[in-house]
């Protein structure tokens, strides 16, 4: 029989989901070790032996979250960290809104992908719950709720992005994208509706003078904004960089081998260059130059400053260029674009 396993998973719903599939594995034998950003270990038990319950610590500083973890296995109950987020944060800062204090920024090293600790306690038949105060549990699932919503506003702020260059390429590509994104948000969104209805259910517990609950329509508007306020964000910046001229689009593809240069976009604002070494002869350029709306220019330099070729505003055309070289020389092609639709095609012999 086998002692010990690896289970990958990811939870969107990382409090409830996660507890009750942890639970359910105790019930099994099998009793959590480890656990790694997708992978949790196990070891064999008695079936039923331990339960566990997850807790939310993204919300308190590193160093808050460590003093409550000490804290929890002071008490006798064995813990683990476990993330959220999943990736590669190394020297990375993360603003959460939901935060207290120190606690809206996370870092790596520190609270990154230390989001949740996961609490084992040996099953004696008595309750295993750590909030216990109605008043701290409203304030922490509220939290939760927050998480939720801005996760999944994340998602729905780059599905708009990439329909919005779906739009200006005409492409399906970012569609695709757009549709991932929009399905990813979504699975962040049930568990915080899920989240929501509990937050509604401890409210209605309230009985007492001690917890002055806020209005429903204040709730609502504080759910909406946290899935809003990123969507919002990102179309600035989006709508920033835009305005700026960065050459940056999220619709551009480009290619670059040794003979040609491809590129096409949504929308680009900029310039760029490449610079290619001929051997002495008649090399043939092949230009093909999609112009939707806006300008392109383009031009071929050698490295003494000779000018092979020069075009403004270039239409939607297909030409060739010919160069003489006398010698080997090191050519700059150089394509300025401002407001420019559609893309370009350089292919040289």
């Amino acid at each position: 029989m086998t002692k010990r396993k690896r289970v990958f998973r990811y939870f969107f719903d990382f409090m409830d989901g996660q507890e009750k599939w942890l639970n359910e594995m105790a019930a099994k034998g099998w009793r959590l070790v480890k656990c790694g950003q997708l992978t949790y270990h196990f070891e064999r038990c008695a079936p039923g032996e331990y339960e566990y319950a997850v807790d939310f610590v993204a919300h308190k500083s590193f160093a808050k979250s460590k003093d409550y973890k000490a804290f929890l296995e002071s008490m006798g109950y064995k813990t683990f960290y476990k993330n959220i987020n999943v990736g590669i944060f190394f020297g990375s800062v993360k603003w959460r809104p939901w935060g207290e204090g120190a606690g809206q920024f996370a870092t790596a090293p520190g609270s990154l992908r230390k989001e949740l600790v996961i609490v084992e306690k040996k099953k004696d038949g008595k309750p295993f719950e750590l909030h216990t105060d109605l008043t701290d549990s409203l304030t922490l699932y509220r939290k939760i709720r927050t998480a939720y919503f801005w996760y999944a506003g994340c998602l729905f702020a780059f599905a708009l992005m990439l329909l919005i260059d779906t739009v200006q390429m005409h492409t399906v590509y970012p569609a695709l994208g757009a549709i991932l994104c929009g399905a990813l948000g979504c699975l962040w969104l049930i568990p915080g509706l899920k989240t929501s209805r509990k937050v509604r259910s401890l409210k209605e517990e309230a009985e007492t003078n001690e917890y002055d609950a806020p209005s429903t329509k204040k709730n609502i508007s504080k759910m909406i904004a946290a899935i809003a306020i990123p969507v919002l964000l990102a179309s600035l910046a989006y709508g920033a960089v835009k305005i700026s001229g960065v050459p940056v689009t999220m619709g551009r593809n480009e290619s670059k081998w040794f003979n040609h240069w491809h590129a096409s976009y949504g929308e680009w604002s900029g310039h760029k260059q490449r610079r290619v070494t001929l051997h002495e002869g008649t090399h043939t350029f092949e230009i093909e130059i999609n112009t939707k709306s806006g300008e392109l220019d383009l031009s071929i330099t050698g490295q003494d400053g000779t000018e092979y070729y020069k075009g403004s505003k270039l239409p939607t055309s297909t030409f060739e260029v010919q160069v003489d070289l006398a010698a080997k020389d090191k050519l700059t092609l150089r394509v300025d674009a401002k407001g420019h639709k559609g893309g370009f095609k350089i292919k040289w012999e």
